[in-house]
């Protein structure tokens, strides 16, 4: 049986195409890619508060991913208002419109 690669869509409308790159060069979630480039300053810019990412920087840089998931991929990962503690899937705070703070505790735990 063929390896799958699939992009990781929220909502997958097309099924998965096999991989002939299964040895991991491409196996990186967006969050692992994501976190990567913020830490090699690639993407994002770090405040006295923290790194701070825009959705627009975020899209451009992940201009790769044609879905709505790079639309919808820091809003989801957004700690609800009130809370401070960062979870697997939530490790942004919404600044505002278009802007988010990193948690601090995400680049120790990646």
């Amino acid at each position: 049986m063929a390896a799958m690669k699939c992009r990781g869509e929220l909502h997958q409308t097309e099924p998965c195409l096999p991989d002939a790159s299964v040895d991991g060069a491409d196996s990186a979630t967006l969050k692992q890619r994501f976190l990567a480039a913020v830490m090699r300053g690639e993407l994002g810019s770090l405040e006295p508060q923290g790194y701070i990412v825009t959705l627009r920087d975020f899209k451009a840089y992940f201009s790769d991913i044609t879905t709505q998931y790079a639309d919808s991929f820091l809003p989801a990962a957004t700690i609800e208002p009130g809370q401070t503690t960062m979870s697997h899937t939530r490790f942004v705070f919404r600044l505002s419109r278009g802007v988010y703070l990193l948690h601090p505790d995400v680049m120790r735990r990646g």
